[in-house]
């Protein structure tokens, strides 16, 4: 077996040299989509399944895919590393965001944020995070009930009334006992 990262790394190296980056990112991310189908892994990943059924049901599922994207598919396929596929993507998409100075950015609050606000934040970010770019990502949760939690990578910034609130009752336990 062959590491995610190792298939990632090689793809994203003949991405560059071919100058199909984005091209590919859009192929794998629907690769993904399709991948999502748990009968799909099953027939891909099956060793009863012979490897030329196997290869007929790539060819048919992905006869838009570049040539070279497809025979990774093949090459995971007989591996049987096609069940790595996601956290490939996701080292592919890592690859690609480093490439292109790209830092993405998980925003959750309990309402929607108005567009001329996620670009103040964005010019806000841009002082913090490494990068020339910053993409945000909304996430709506009204569990939180106010305020902000930011997650930027591994780091996470939490300003939420929530966990505002739970401090203060720890506080407050802590004081009564």
């Amino acid at each position: 077996m062959i590491s995610p990262q190792r298939y990632a790394k090689a793809l994203f190296e003949i991405a560059i040299e071919k100058s199909l980056i984005n091209e590919w990112l859009k192929q794998i991310n629907n690769i993904s989509l399709i991948l999502d189908n748990e009968d799909v892994i099953v027939l891909l990943d099956s060793p009863q399944v012979p490897e030329n059924v196997k290869f007929d049901g790539i060819e048919t599922l992905f006869s838009d895919i570049d040539l070279l994207v497809k025979n990774l598919i093949f090459l995971m396929t007989r591996n049987r590393d096609i069940t790595k596929f996601n956290l490939f993507k996701d080292i592919f998409n890592d690859l690609v965001d480093k490439h292109f100075e790209i830092t993405r950015v998980q925003v959750k609050t309990a309402n929607q944020i108005p567009t001329n606000q996620i670009e103040k934040l964005k010019e806000s970010l841009l002082e913090f995070v490494e990068g020339s770019t910053v993409e945000i990502s909304q996430i709506v949760d009204e569990n939180i009930l106010g305020g902000i939690i930011i997650r930027i990578g591994d780091k996470v910034i939490d300003a939420s009334s929530k966990t505002k609130i739970n401090n203060m009752k720890d506080f407050l336990l802590k004081g009564a006992a």
